[in-house]
């Protein structure tokens, strides 16, 4: 079951971020982030309300705390990197993020067996893969500096997101219902104190309600399934299986919407990160 919820989390991040940062390219990113966020929230709090237990406060609340602050800030390096860069460069290297946790899991003792390992680091490889581009498919120009400014954002986004991943998957082993529904409410207060300290109030067409509402659900229900399979899975290799189908999904839809082009480097990659996969979960 948590190879199931972590690739179910993998397809819902993958079009929550690419609908959220194709937004951010028209829409102000604080709003896409704090609109999207609280109707995201809202959903959780039914879920929660329905849940009912609390399982009472401990260090769990401050671990879902430090989801909030490191998946806000992740949120926004990544839809900005989408909003002034290529989706098939920014998309995949913040999918590089499970190699923290790869790392502390491993140095934690958890040792996978070696089937899963090797399927860990091949998919790994191939989201490395599909981060590179030959030069001469770069744009020129204002649009080169763009590239790069994502890129650079995009990383960003992978060392929050590793963090992130860590401090969920710890604090959603006490409950994952109320660790998602802590670190949604945390991070909605967290861009509701933004927005209120640069006095900037969110500003939105009706016409963009619906799709900043799918990209709150669609993170909200990935948050909790990722929090399910961290809290029966391995801390080494579900953040690996949660960001395996992300980066395919992004580089495809800006293949097929945007019109990106897919060099061959990343078609290789596409393939290494199935094939790893298929590796972890057997």
């Amino acid at each position: 079951m948590a190879v199931a919820f972590a690739l179910s989390a993998s397809l819902a991040w993958g079009i929550s971020d690419f609908l959220g940062g194709i937004k951010s390219r028209t829409v102000a990113l604080l709003t896409v982030l704090l609109v999207s966020q609280s109707l995201g929230t809202a959903l959780m709090a039914v879920l929660a309300f329905l849940h009912g237990h609390w399982p009472g406060a401990g260090l769990w609340v401050v671990e879902a705390f430090l989801a909030a602050v490191t998946g806000t800030i992740g949120l926004a390096a990544l839809y900005g990197g989408i909003a002034v860069g290529l989706v098939t460069l920014v998309a995949p290297v913040a999918a590089t993020a499970p190699i923290l946790p790869l790392i502390v899991g491993l140095l934690a003792g958890e040792r996978p067996r070696p089937l899963q390992l090797a399927g860990a680091g091949l998919a790994l490889v191939g989201v490395i893969l599909l981060s590179l581009r030959p030069g001469a498919g770069q744009p020129a120009g204002r649009r080169r500096r763009g590239a790069g400014i994502g890129v650079g954002l995009a990383v960003l986004a992978s060392i929050c997101f590793g963090c992130f991943y860590l401090t969920l998957a710890v604090a959603s082993r006490r409950d994952v219902v109320w660790a998602t529904m802590i670190q949604r409410l945390s991070s909605v207060c967290l861009l509701g104190a933004t927005a209120l300290l640069l006095r900037r109030w969110p500003m939105l067409h009706r016409k963009d309600l619906s799709t900043l509402a799918t990209v709150g659900i669609l993170d909200v229900g990935a948050n909790v399934l990722y929090g399910a399979a961290s809290a029966i899975g391995s801390i080494t290799l579900v953040p690996v299986l949660a960001s395996s189908l992300y980066p395919i999904e992004g580089v495809v839809l800006a293949r097929f919407v945007l019109h990106e082009r897919i060099a061959r480097l990343q078609q290789a990659g596409v393939v290494m990160v199935i094939a790893g996969v298929a590796l972890v979960s057997a």
